[in-house]
């Protein structure tokens, strides 16, 4: 495993270059710049707030300090994170520790408010990028390589090499009236990077499903196997949508699946086309929204970032900066000479080269989720029943157990393994001591359970067999 993936990032260091030198070539030219366009100041400094706002939020809600107290076999190698495992500065005791967890959040937490605020940008902008890298890296080691927060930790990286505190920022209030252009191609080219991340996100996951999963990889079948068991494993929702929809249609599950192949990978006509920057961020917002419900999963900083492709600061925006004719002389630095270009294709070659690579090494990833096709028709899935000493018993009491973004299914699949046995018994009793807490009506038992489900044989779901199950009081 090591080796495929040292590999792997040996691949993707000797790629970036050679796709940068040929996008770099493409984008460079005159014609191209047609699809980037000047903007104004403002406009991307409305970017810069809203991705430090989006990143923002996801710290404040997230309990990091709780990971303390999670079992350390459950620690993974989590990409970037193991060069801090390596350095002599104490890691290990320091995400062992909840009082140091809780002061890297408010570290981080304030790198992202001031650099929203544009408070000495050109350091608060990459500080805060690192910090939430490792902050991100920390809840993952325990859980899973999710991909929720890593776009936004793209685009907040690409402006930490533009002019994103020009305006709306306290850094331009300390400069001073210093005038800025109405528009210039050097906020067009820092604006246009940031749409390449999102657009080639996208692009990524929806080609990573035809490439793993074969160009039939929408068909009913799968589609269906993975809406039921991302709704019948233990999750942080439990809306049942799609098992509502046991008796639909195959045709209907297909058309979810092609759609949304093709909305993910046709979303990098936004690079090319006004009219899809206007149409397809829309319609994204709408498929997250179906994958909510009928998935239990929310990307609700993706949803957000749709908003960087409308302009606010465009002539007739609702926060247009300057009224028309105002423009000021160009600074010096202000002209985008070879730096935009250069911008552009770096993040481009990247996270091409990740793709192309299928490289899965924190920051660092290929977008493959739900990307293999599943052919047994078989959906393998888990349920925890909680009981009460009152006799009620619950089934989603591990969702407050830990942070908001813990993968309950991993872990909870442990208890049929004898390897990992131990340390699911471990998380579930950690469990319950948080869930005991108040001394009413305290947990007395976990039950897990693991279900097989033929959908071949039995389409509606009523003879789902019991295969295995592991029961744990707790003291």
């Amino acid at each position: 495993m090591a080796d495929r993936l040292a590999e792997r990032a040996a691949a993707w260091l000797a790629l970036v270059p050679i796709l940068f030198f040929l996008l770099f070539r493409i984008v460079r030219r005159p014609e191209f710049f047609r699809n980037v366009g000047e903007a104004a100041p403002e406009s991307l400094a409305a970017i810069r707030i809203l991705v430090c706002t989006i990143l923002l939020g996801h710290v404040v809600v997230e309990d990091l300090p709780s990971s303390a107290s999670l079992p350390r076999a459950l620690i993974a190698p989590m990409g970037v994170l193991e060069v801090l495992y390596t350095l002599p500065v104490g890691f290990r005791r320091f995400v062992a520790s909840p009082e140091a967890l809780a002061a890297f959040k408010a570290v981080t937490a304030g790198l992202l408010l001031a650099a929203a605020a544009g408070w000495r940008a050109r350091v608060t902008l990459p500080l805060a990028a690192l910090a939430y890298v490792v902050f991100g890296g920390i809840l993952r080691q325990y859980s899973a390589f999710y991909h929720a927060g890593l776009v936004p930790l793209y685009v907040l990286a690409v402006l930490a090499c533009t002019p994103c505190a020009d305006a709306w920022s306290l850094d331009r209030r300390a400069r001073g009236g210093e005038p800025l252009p109405e528009r210039a191609p050097v906020y067009g080219w820092s604006r246009y990077a940031c749409w390449t991340v999102v657009a080639l996100a996208y692009a990524a996951s929806g080609l990573s499903k035809l490439r793993n999963g074969g160009l039939h990889w929408w068909d009913a079948a799968n589609i269906r196997a993975i809406y039921y068991r991302t709704s019948l494993n233990p999750m942080h929702f439990d809306w049942g949508l799609s098992l509502r929809l046991v008796h639909a249609p195959d045709a209907l599950f297909a058309v979810l699946g092609l759609a949304s192949v093709a909305l993910e990978v046709g979303f990098v006509a936004v690079l090319f086309s006004r009219t899809a920057r206007h149409v397809l961020p829309c319609v994204m917002v709408l498929f997250h929204v179906a994958v909510l419900f009928l998935q239990n999963l929310l990307f609700l900083d993706l949803m957000l970032l749709q908003a960087i492709f409308f302009d606010v600061a465009e002539p007739g925006g609702p926060l247009r900066g300057r009224p028309a004719g105002a423009a000021g002389h160009r600074p010096p630095g202000h002209e985008a000479g070879l730096r935009g270009p250069s911008v552009v294709a770096g993040v481009a070659s990247m996270i091409m080269a990740a793709w192309i690579t299928r490289i899965e090494f924190y920051p660092l990833t290929a977008m493959q989720m739900f990307s293999w096709r599943d052919r047994t028709g078989v959906v393998e899935y888990y349920r925890v029943l909680a009981h009460r000493r009152s006799g009620r018993v619950e089934t989603g009491a591990l969702r407050t157990c830990t942070y908001r973004t813990f993968a309950i299914t991993p872990v909870v699949k442990k208890a049929f393994d004898p390897r990992g046995r131990a340390v699911c018994r471990e998380y579930l009793a950690m469990c319950a001591v948080r869930a005991n807490r108040t001394g009413a009506d305290p947990l007395v038992q976990f039950e897990v359970e693991r279900w097989r489900w033929d959908l071949r044989s039995d389409p509606d779901g009523a003879g789902a067999t019991l295969v295995d199950r592991y029961v744990q009081d707790v003291r």
